[in-house]
């Protein structure tokens, strides 16, 4: 036990000498290591907001059909037929005279307007609700169906709205592997460089303690730490920076902030955000550092 402790005290020396031989470029790569994952962090929040907003659209997802004169005869065979399929919760066949009074609860004030018209202004129409959970192909498989029936003049949906949700999603999904990639491997490059330049500048000390029978693991092990200290910092300085804009941003950009707010989000930050990206931080540190490491100290002979 005491030798674990000495040992631990040692690493900890260490990896703080480390640091300080080299401190500029280590404060230049736990800056590149920041601003990467607080961009990270800024995408996956993004996405997981943009993922609620489809889901809280799909939920109860309406197309209606209205029909022309004349009307056909099997409406209501046509709506049980609708109502029978496996991804419709409920399909309701509303005649003019039903549709008067959904307009009329929803909208009482017009009233007035809706009995000086001559007749009912409301043709009668077929509502499908899907399930929550359906896919958007397969409601706009099912919408395509419906407005090429027989006597359908109109179908009425959010699809397009759907489908430019879909659309930023899938193109926030695709930047952020894009842009994620790039700064994660700027990270990685960056670590590696660190670590190569503390291990040279340190080359003399490692190759006495070499001759001296310092296991490898001894001598190695301060140098890995830094690397993964300095990913797991950085992810976490991320974090910390990440939540204190989404807290700044709406005093400062104003109007802006409630346009931004669906995307943005951040009431119920979703956990995965911290566990994801520290541990992340820290993999990535580790996996720089052994590389440099393994490139830089164990294939190289020493003096």
């Amino acid at each position: 036990m005491k030798r674990i402790t000495s040992y631990l005290h040692y690493l900890a020396q260490d990896v703080w000498a480390n640091f300080k031989v080299q401190r500029a470029v280590n404060l230049l790569s736990l800056f590149i290591v920041i601003f990467t994952f607080f961009v990270i962090d800024i995408f996956f929040l993004t996405k997981v907001n943009l993922d609620k907003l489809t889901a809280k659209t799909l939920t109860g997802f309406q197309v209606e059909a209205y029909f022309g004169s004349p009307l056909p005869k099997d409406l209501p065979e046509r709506s049980l037929a609708w109502g029978r399929k496996k991804e419709v919760e409920k399909a309701e066949l509303i005649l003019p005279e039903r549709a008067r009074v959904l307009f009329l609860e929803a909208f009482p004030d017009l009233k007035s307007t809706l009995d000086e018209l001559p007749e009912n202004p409301f043709p009668p129409s077929i509502r499908v609700t899907f399930r929550s959970g359906t896919s958007l192909e397969l409601i706009r498989r099912d919408s395509e169906e419906l407005s090429k029936q027989e006597g359908v003049e109109k179908v009425r949906s959010n699809l397009s709205l759907l489908e430019k949700i879909s659309g930023v999603r899938r193109l926030v999904t695709l930047v952020s592997l894009f842009l994620g990639g790039i700064l994660l491997f700027t990270s990685f490059f960056t670590i590696v460089n660190i670590v190569k330049i503390v291990a040279y500048s340190r080359k003399e000390e490692v190759a006495i303690l070499k001759m001296v029978g310092a296991s490898n693991l001894y001598i190695e092990l301060p140098l890995v730490m830094n690397g993964v200290l300095l990913g797991f910092v950085g992810a976490m300085a991320a974090y910390g920076l990440f939540r204190l804009t989404l807290i700044l941003a709406p005093l400062y950009l104003g109007e802006i902030s409630r346009y931004l707010s669906p995307l943005f989000e951040s009431h119920s930050l979703p956990r995965g955000i911290f566990w994801t990206t520290l541990p992340a931080g820290a993999l990535v540190g580790g996996l720089s550092s052994l590389t440099s490491v393994w490139k830089f100290l164990r294939r190289e002979p020493s003096n």
